[in-house]
Formats: structure tokens, C-alpha cells, sequence
């Protein structure tokens, strides 16, 4: 099997990146300063005109309380504790978090962060004139929520957050426009996701978490919904409406797409034969296998290319937050 390196095959190489060349702003973003304590690995911001992007493997570290000039969202690629703190209209919030998570803080907002773990970290400084585009309107509430389940149901964030894992973690660094593309299109579903999307269903952070840890725990074998149900303590049809209302996925459809994805990434890395991956992850035969991931493959482009659409179209005028 031929083996390509990591980000070739990827959405990187996928992805149109002109509808979002890099375009320098002549200046960094107010208030930034590399981390004191940091990988080591020479990490600088890339400016944009509408996203900035600066990533790491960062290690444990301490901000104290500053603020940027325009709105920022902090993701959690891998899991960490954390405690994060702002003050927003005179009123001070201080927020521990466990796991992957998402923040974001409108444009102004005094913030501090204590990060107490080794975890892949992508800070996205975002112009409020993009946030407009998005959403119709600016940001005005500060968010902070899981973000594992985002990762893990949606296809492009689920590539996006790989992409950008594998980057925090060698050295060399993709090209400046390719960066700014996959962060334009990561805040992109993030606004849609946590600022725009409503839902009436939701499932406790923890409760979606455990499921979606026991789907991946349990890939490779026949997965039952009384089973997932008993694991998050709820009823099987509350646990069913839950579920699609968080990801807009059926079980079996997700259950079904994650094992696609894990077993892209295994045929991606080429170690294992095709056949020995069909296995492990619970398809019919090499044959299933490969048409699910071709069409993985497919829906990948239409998603980003839908994302990147998004980004400059302006929705109808609503509630950000």
C-alpha cells in the first residue's frame, strides 16, 4: 500500500484553500503573547484578515487576565483540566472544565485561563465583522461547552480536529493559507454549532460523552441501544431523541460513520491490511469497507465546501448568544 504523509490525503489536501487565501494583517492580534511555556517548537500566529489561528501541543501553563480586541474561541483538541474565568458586563464567571471543551468569548472580554495538562490547543482570534457574516449578528454571551461530541459526529469537524492534532504534535507546520482555511472553516461550524443551532432535547455534556466513549470503547462489535442506554442511566427513548437532537444523527448512522472514520484513518496510515481493518471495526467484508469510506471521502468535500460557503453568506438577522 502506498503510504502518504499525514495532511496529503486529509482534508488539507482536499480543501480549496484560495476561497480563503492568507492575506497577513500587518499587525498581530491585541493582546496575544506567545505562551511563557509552550512545546518548544517555534508555534507563531498566522494573521488573517477574518480568522487568525494560532496552535500547540501546549503543556501545562497560566494567562492571566487580558483581552483582544476581537472575538476568540479556544478549543480543547485532546482532553485536559482546565479553569477558565471571565468578566463580561461587570459580572465574573469562573468555569473548571474536563475534556475536550470550546470557549468562546466575545470581543473585549477580560479572560484568564489555567491550562494543567499536556493537550493539543488551537486559540482562533476571529474579526466581529466575520462573526456578522455568520451568524447575522455579534457575539454577546460567553460560551463554554463540550466539544467532543462535535468532534466525533460531525464529519469536517471530526477531520478538521484531526488535522490540526497531528500539526500541534511535529514540528513542521502546513503553509500559512492552508492553516487559515481550516480555521476559517472550524469557526465556521463552531459559530453554527454552539452560537446559531437550537435544540430542545439536549443531553447532559457527561451523559453524551459516556455514550459516545462507550461507542468507540465497543467500535468493532454489535452495539445495542438498551446498552448505551443503561450506560448513560437513561431510557432507551429518551437516550434515541437525545441523541439526534445533539448530533443530528441517528445511533446507527453515527455508529456506522464512526467506524467508517477510525477505519479511514487506519487505511490513511497504511500499517494494517485492509482486510485486518475491515475486521476490527466491524464491516462485512474489505468491500463494505471501501464504500463506506469513498463515500466518507465524498461527503467530506460537500461539507467543507458547504462550510466555506457559509462563511460568506449572511444568515437572517438573529440572537447570537
Amino acid at each position: 500500500m502506498e503510504k502518504t504523509a499525514p495532511g496529503q490525503r486529509g482534508l488539507f489536501f482536499l480543501m480549496p484553500h484560495r476561497l480563503h487565501p492568507n492575506d497577513p494583517r500587518p499587525n498581530s492580534i491585541g493582546g496575544f503573547e506567545l505562551p511563557r511555556f509552550n512545546s518548544g517548537l517555534g508555534r507563531e500566529l498566522i494573521t488573517g484578515r477574518g480568522v487568525s489561528v494560532y496552535f500547540d501541543q501546549q503543556p501545562p501553563n497560566a494567562w492571566t487576565e487580558h483581552f483582544h480586541g476581537v472575538v476568540q474561541i479556544l478549543v480543547a483538541l485532546d482532553s485536559v483540566d482546565a479553569v477558565a474565568s471571565w468578566n463580561l458586563n461587570g459580572e465574573q464567571r469562573r468555569h473548571g472544565v474536563t475534556g475536550q471543551f470550546v470557549w468562546l468569548l466575545p470581543a473585549g472580554t477580560p479572560h484568564a485561563l489555567e491550562w494543567l495538562g499536556h493537550a493539543g490547543m488551537v486559540a482562533l482570534y476571529v474579526e466581529t465583522s466575520f462573526v456578522r457574516e455568520v451568524c447575522g449578528t455579534d457575539l454577546t454571551k460567553a460560551v463554554i461547552d463540550d466539544f467532543s461530541a462535535l468532534a466525533r459526529s460531525d464529519i469536517l469537524a471530526c477531520r478538521l480536529t484531526g488535522e490540526f492534532r497531528e500539526l500541534c504534535r511535529r514540528s513542521k507546520t502546513a503553509a500559512p493559507a492552508i492553516v487559515e482555511s481550516a480555521g476559517t472553516l472550524l469557526v465556521t461550524l463552531i459559530l453554527r454549532h454552539f452560537v446559531l443551532r437550537k435544540t430542545n432535547l439536549r443531553l447532559p455534556s457527561d451523559c453524551l460523552r459516556k455514550v459516545l466513549d462507550n461507542i468507540d470503547a465497543h467500535i468493532g462489535e454489535k452495539i445495542f441501544r438498551e446498552s448505551l442506554a443503561r450506560v448513560a442511566g437513561i431510557s432507551v427513548r429518551t437516550l434515541s431523541d437525545g441523541f439526534k437532537d445533539q448530533t443530528g444523527l441517528t445511533l446507527v448512522a453515527y455508529i456506522m460513520q464512526r467506524r467508517t472514520i477510525l477505519a479511514m484513518a487506519q487505511v490513511d496510515a497504511g500499517i494494517f491490511t485492509k482486510t485486518a481493518i475491515a475486521a476490527d471495526f466491524g464491516f462485512s467484508d474489505q468491500s463494505h469497507m471501501m464504500r463506506r469510506i469513498r463515500k466518507l471521502r465524498k461527503a467530506e468535500e460537500i461539507a467543507a465546501a458547504k462550510a466555506a460557503q457559509a462563511s460568506t453568506e449572511r444568515p437572517k438577522e438573529g440572537s447570537a448568544g
